[in-house]
């Protein structure tokens, strides 16, 4: 055991000698291929990493156009609810003023039909007067004799005929 632990100079020299083959050999078969995967991961992990950056970028960008073209739209439903107001506000207005046209006019009508009305009924009773008058003259001339007299009493009923047919 104790040779062992003793350095032997053959021993130490082709170490150093099977060590450096073993590192020549390494780097001309085995660190050119490893090292070439190592820097193809490398750039992939960064063109990965790019990517990613440029695709939160363009989320970002997305996210931005989005949010502008939502306000955007509530602006315009906003602005279409208020101008859908305004015109049902303008045509309660129109559909009330032509109503109350209406109703005026036909107010009007009917007050036109009741002074017709009121006229002819004020014509029918002078007519029906004149008739009554003249029976009522013609009982009154056929009393009296007097000619004079029963022109007198014509000529009065006439004149309270005409004094109630104006009130």
């Amino acid at each position: 055991m104790k040779t062992l632990l003793e350095p032997n100079f053959g021993l130490v020299f082709w170490t150093v000698v099977n060590f450096f083959i073993l590192v020549v050999l390494l780097a001309k078969f085995a660190w050119k291929p490893i090292i070439k995967v190592l820097d193809d991961r490398e750039k992939k992990i960064k063109e990965d990493i790019s990517s990613a950056q440029e695709a939160r970028a363009e989320a970002q960008k997305i996210k931005q156009e989005m949010e502008a073209k939502l306000e955007e739209i509530s602006n315009q439903s906003f602005q279409k609810l208020k101008e859908a107001q305004e015109f049902a506000n303008e045509e309660k207005k129109k559909i009330l003023d032509s109503a109350a046209v209406q109703a005026n006019a036909m107010v009007e009508q009917a007050k036109a039909e009741i002074a017709g009305e009121t006229q002819k009924a004020i014509e029918a009773l002078k007519a029906q007067m004149a008739d009554t008058t003249l029976l009522a003259l013609k009982k009154i001339i056929t009393k009296q004799e007097d000619e004079a007299a029963s022109r007198k009493q014509v000529e009065t009923v006439l004149k309270e005929i005409e004094t109630k047919a104006n009130k």
